[in-house]
C-alpha cells in the first residue's frame, strides 16, 4: 500500500516539475514561449527603446541648435537693417 503512495506522489511531482519546465522553456509544438524567451524579447525591446529615444533627444537637440542659430541670425540681420 505505502509503495503505491510513493508511486503515486512521484508522479504528482514529474506532473509539476513539468508544468514548471513548461513555464519556464515553453512549448514548440503549442508555440508558447516560456518565461525565459519573453525576459529575452523585453530585454531587446527595452534596448531597441533606449537608442530609438536617444536618437529622438539627438534630433531633438539638433533641430533646437539650429532654430537658435537661426532666430539669432535673423535677429542680427533686422538690427543691421
Amino acid at each position: 500500500m505505502a509503495e503505491i503512495n510513493i508511486n503515486e506522489q512521484i508522479r504528482e511531482l514529474n506532473s509539476k516539475v513539468d508544468k514548471i519546465i513548461f513555464v519556464l522553456i515553453g512549448d514548440e509544438d503549442l508555440a508558447q514561449q516560456g518565461l525565459a524567451k519573453k525576459v529575452e524579447a523585453h530585454d531587446k525591446w527595452i534596448q531597441e527603446k533606449k537608442v530609438h529615444d536617444a536618437k529622438v533627444i539627438a534630433i531633438s537637440t539638433g533641430v533646437s541648435g539650429l532654430a537658435i542659430y537661426i532666430l539669432n541670425f535673423w535677429i542680427t540681420m533686422k538690427g543691421n537693417g
